[in-house]
């Protein structure tokens, strides 16, 4: 990432970036400011740090339910049984107020005989 100026005539410079134009009609002194600046630090792609930040702080309600329930379950039952009822129970607390939709969605009628 080698910058240049280049004179374009009449007191104008213009800036070139391996050999691609990014500023033209430049005083002198404007360019050389260009050329000789520190490169500009990118910007961090700041909608994923949001969306990162957004799941961390919807998932928090979630992970703290399960650690109290957790708990309730381990006075009761040892590692291994603690593990398989958390299974069980983790997709029902993670789809909250929609498991009853579903559970109606899935409820099959049997046809008369």
């Amino acid at each position: 990432m080698a910058l240049t100026k280049r004179h374009s005539g009449f007191g104008k410079w213009a800036v070139y970036e391996d050999g691609v134009l990014i500023a033209e009609k430049l005083t002198k002194e404007q360019a050389e400011a260009r050329v000789t600046a520190p490169p500009a630090r990118p910007k961090g792609d700041r909608g994923a740090e949001y969306l990162a930040k957004m799941n961390a702080d919807l998932a928090r309600p979630f992970q703290e339910e399960l650690a109290e329930i957790r708990k309730l379950i381990a006075k009761r039952h040892d590692e291994d049984e603690t593990n398989i009822i958390m299974r069980q129970i983790e997709p029902i607390i993670k789809s909250g107020k929609q498991a009853g939709r579903r559970e109606r969605r899935s409820y099959v009628i049997p046809a008369h005989a």
